[in-house]
């Protein structure tokens, strides 16, 4: 069980989570890849509706059964997301 984050960051008005890939070579060194995702929830962020999984609940194994999965979009890039983030 996860701790509940009263204010999450939201891009559209969904949650998402990052996935970063890295590389841990020793004790005190780390390779992260560049080429990192975000990944947004299908349903808009309620914090009222707790029992939304697609609201909350931002992993693939969870997204990949909503009906309207394919109408919103997958993951994004992070230059995708900071332009969400920070419009020009």
């Amino acid at each position: 069980m996860q701790r509940h984050v009263e204010d999450p960051m939201l891009v559209g008005g969904r949650k998402f989570h990052l996935r970063v890939h890295a590389l841990a070579i020793s004790d005190l060194q780390v390779r992260v890849h560049a080429a990192c995702l975000a990944l947004p929830a299908t349903a808009r962020y309620d914090p009222k509706d707790l029992d939304n999984k697609f609201a909350h609940a931002t992993n693939h194994c969870v997204q990949k059964h909503h009906p309207g999965r394919a109408a919103v979009g997958g993951s994004l890039t992070l230059e995708e997301l900071a332009k969400l983030v920070h419009p020009q």
